[in-house]
C-alpha cells in the first residue's frame, strides 16, 4: 500500500514536472518541450550522486568541484522554469552549454581517467530533444561544439592528472559512474523516444480514425453521407437483388423561405430522426444532399422494399415545431430494385424516376419500378 502511494506521488510529480511549460505551445512543439523537461530532471537527478562522490574524493579541496556541480544541476532547474515561462531557447542552450562547460572543467581537474568528458558525447544527441525543429541549427552548433570539447579534453596535457590528491580507485570510480551514466541516458533515450513513437502514432490513429468519420458523415443529421454510404451501396450492387429508394421532404423550399435555413434544418434533422427510426432492419440510410435522403435495402424485392418505404413514408408523415409554428411535412419516394448484381446507376436512375413520379402523383407517396432483365446471351 505505502508502495502504491510513493509510485503515485512519483508519478503525479513526474507528469507535472514534464508537462511544464506544455500549454504555452502547439501540439507539434510540445514534444520538444517535455523532451527538454525529460533531459533536465533526469539529469539533475542522475548528477545528485556526482556531487557526493566529488565532494568526498579528497576534502576539503574538492569541495570547490562539487559546489560547482551543484551550480550544474541549478542550471537544469532554471531551464524548468525557463520552460514555464514559455523561454524555450533560452532553456535549451543553457541546458546543454552549462554541462560542457562543467564537465570540461571536471575532466581538467580530475583527468580525462575519470571519464566526464564522455558525457560530451550525449549531447549532440540530446540537443535534437530539447532544440525546436526551428532552432536545429543552434542546437547542431552546440553538439559539434560539445563533441569538439569531447577530443580536445581527451588529448590535452593538462588533463593527463588530477589536479587534487585523489586517489587511482577514486579515479577508476568515477569512470564506472560515468559509464553507467551514460548507459542509463542511452537506454532512457531510447524509452522515451518509442513512447513518444508510440503515442504519437496512436494519436494520428485517433485523428484519421476521427477524420474519416467526419468526412464520411453529414455534420447536421448525423446518418452518413454520399462518401459514407458509398460502401454499403457497392456491397449491395455487387450482390445483387437489392432495391435503392430516394426520400425527398416535399415542399422543403417553401419551408426554407418561410422561415429561413436555421429552421429548415430544424426540419431536416427531425425527418432525419424519424426516417432513422423507421429503417427496415439490414437497410443503410444517408443523407444524399439537400433535402434529399437514399435508402439501400439489400436482398429487398420490389414489393417489400415498397412496402418497407410505405411504412417509412407513414411513420414520417406528421407535424414538426418550426419557429414556434406546426409544419405538417410530409415526404416523397421513388423506390427501385435490381433483380441482378451490378447496374447501380441505372437503378439510382430509376428510383428517381419514381421518387419524380410521386412528386407528379400529388406527393406524399410511394412509386416504385424494377429493372429489366438482361436477357443472357445464347451461344450460337
Amino acid at each position: 500500500m505505502e508502495f502504491s502511494r510513493l509510485r503515485a506521488v512519483v508519478v503525479d510529480a513526474w507528469t507535472r514536472l514534464s508537462s511544464t511549460g506544455v500549454d504555452r505551445v502547439d501540439v507539434t512543439r510540445a514534444r520538444m518541450v517535455e523532451g527538454a523537461n525529460h533531459v533536465f530532471v533526469l539529469c539533475s537527478l542522475a548528477h545528485v550522486p556526482f556531487v557526493v562522490y566529488l565532494a568526498l574524493g579528497a576534502p576539503p579541496a574538492t569541495l570547490v568541484p562539487a559546489v560547482a556541480h551543484l551550480g550544474l544541476i541549478a542550471v537544469w532547474c532554471a531551464g524548468l522554469f525557463l520552460n514555464s515561462r514559455g523561454h524555450f531557447l533560452v532553456a535549451a542552450i543553457a541546458g546543454v552549454l552549462a554541462p560542457v562547460v562543467q564537465l570540461g572543467y571536471l575532466t581538467i581537474v580530475m583527468s580525462r581517467g575519470a571519464g566526464f568528458h564522455l558525457q560530451l558525447v550525449m549531447i549532440g544527441g540530446l540537443v535534437y530533444t530539447v532544440f525546436a525543429r526551428r532552432h536545429w541549427r543552434v542546437g547542431f552548433a552546440v553538439g559539434l561544439v560539445a563533441a569538439t570539447a569531447a577530443g580536445v579534453l581527451h588529448v590535452l596535457p593538462a588533463s593527463a592528472a588530477p589536479h587534487f590528491p585523489v586517489s587511482e580507485l577514486w579515479v577508476e570510480g568515477a569512470m564506472v559512474m560515468n559509464l553507467a551514466l551514460m548507459a542509463m541516458f542511452i537506454y532512457a533515450t531510447g524509452y522515451f523516444n518509442h513512447r513518444y513513437y508510440t503515442r504519437e502514432r496512436r494519436r494520428n490513429e485517433r485523428l484519421l480514425a476521427e477524420a474519416s468519420r467526419l468526412a464520411a458523415t453529414d455534420s447536421l443529421t448525423g446518418l452518413v453521407n454520399r462518401r459514407g454510404i458509398e460502401p454499403a451501396l457497392q456491397d449491395a450492387i455487387a450482390e445483387g437483388h437489392y432495391s435503392l429508394a430516394f426520400v425527398d421532404i416535399d415542399r422543403f423550399k417553401d419551408i426554407n423561405d418561410r422561415f429561413g435555413h436555421p429552421r429548415g434544418d430544424a426540419v431536416l434533422e427531425a425527418v432525419a430522426e424519424r426516417l432513422r427510426a423507421s429503417l427496415p432492419e439490414g437497410a443503410r440510410l444517408a443523407r444524399w444532399g439537400g433535402e434529399e435522403f437514399l435508402v439501400v435495402m439489400p436482398g429487398l424485392g420490389l414489393v417489400a422494399a415498397v412496402v418497407a418505404m410505405e411504412r417509412m413514408r407513414v411513420a414520417t408523415e406528421g407535424d414538426i415545431g418550426v419557429a414556434g409554428e406546426l409544419e405538417h411535412v410530409t415526404v416523397s419516394i421513388g423506390v427501385a430494385h435490381s433483380p441482378t448484381a451490378g447496374r447501380g446507376e441505372e437503378a439510382l436512375q430509376l428510383a428517381d424516376g419514381q421518387l419524380y413520379a410521386a412528386k407528379e402523383a400529388g406527393r406524399n407517396a410511394v412509386r416504385g419500378a424494377s429493372l429489366q432483365r438482361v436477357p443472357s446471351r445464347v451461344r450460337a
